[in-house]
């Protein structure tokens, strides 16, 4: 935990790639394991998580942009949502 610490300590923002779902918190297991390393401590840095890859797919460069691009995002703003599936076909589900 301390070593997360250290690293995150002076980031704009966190963000964690998950090829796993924890179904009952739709987030990533890294993603929950980070917010608990901060938890009760005075890092406040926003933690952001993208849910991808998953059955073995490729992760294409559009989907690390993508990423890039919505971690600028809190930057600039603040968090929207908190974890997200970064290449789910929603027509299929």
């Amino acid at each position: 935990m301390d070593v997360i610490r250290k690293v995150v300590g002076d980031a704009a923002v966190i963000v964690t790639l998950d090829k796993n779902i924890s179904l009952g918190l739709n987030e990533g297991a890294l993603c929950t394991e980070v917010k608990s390393c901060l938890y009760n401590t005075d890092i406040r840095t926003p933690v952001i998580g993208f849910m991808l890859g998953h059955g073995g797919r490729d992760i294409p460069r559009r989907n690390i942009r993508m990423i890039i691009d919505k971690a600028k995002q809190v930057i600039r703003s603040s968090v929207t949502v908190e974890s997200e599936f970064a290449d789910l076909r929603g027509e299929l589900v």
